[in-house]
């Protein structure tokens, strides 16, 4: 994807999970296996965020490509909840999906950048007031966000 695109899918380096080993809750590099990413080209939050694509999607803080697969259970799609923010540099080669997934998300940008920003807009929400939205009680269990508190400008509370 180029010109105007939002997203690109893209391949992470090898040396972004090598800088990055200690990231909690990250979609890791597992042998013989390449994973692509939704890498969202405009500023969220000012950062650049990458979104895994995954194929066992459970819940519905993400956007979905394709139907459940029976074999693996749960959606293909872009999980919200494995976001990474990176710096452009660990991009590599475009990863390819099959055309009706692409074309899904080529022609949902906009709701998908629309939405991912609500998902981080109120996860800050979230850790600086403590209120959380019922329709996002198990959106943050298992995020990738919890990296991020400094560079989403979140106070680090010392215990």
């Amino acid at each position: 994807m180029a010109g105007n695109n939002k997203i690109e899918l893209r391949k992470l380096k090898d040396s972004f999970f090598s800088d990055h080993g200690d990231l909690k809750e990250i979609m890791k590099k597992e042998e013989n296996k390449v994973r692509g990413y939704g890498y969202i080209s405009c500023l969220i939050e000012k950062h650049h965020f990458a979104i895994p694509l995954r194929s066992s999607i459970t819940h519905p803080y993400s956007f979905v490509v394709s139907t459940p697969s029976e074999a693996k259970g749960g959606h293909q799609g872009l999980d919200y909840t494995k976001a990474i923010i990176i710096d452009p540099s660990y991009l590599g080669s475009t990863f390819v999906i099959p055309n009706n997934q692409f074309g899904r998300i080529y022609r949902n940008q906009e709701k998908i950048i629309a939405d991912f920003s609500e998902y981080v807009r109120i996860y800050k929400e979230f850790i600086s007031t403590g209120v959380l939205p019922v329709e996002y009680k198990n959106a943050y269990s298992f995020t990738t966000l919890v990296n991020y508190h400094e560079e989403l400008g979140l106070l680090v509370k010392s215990h």
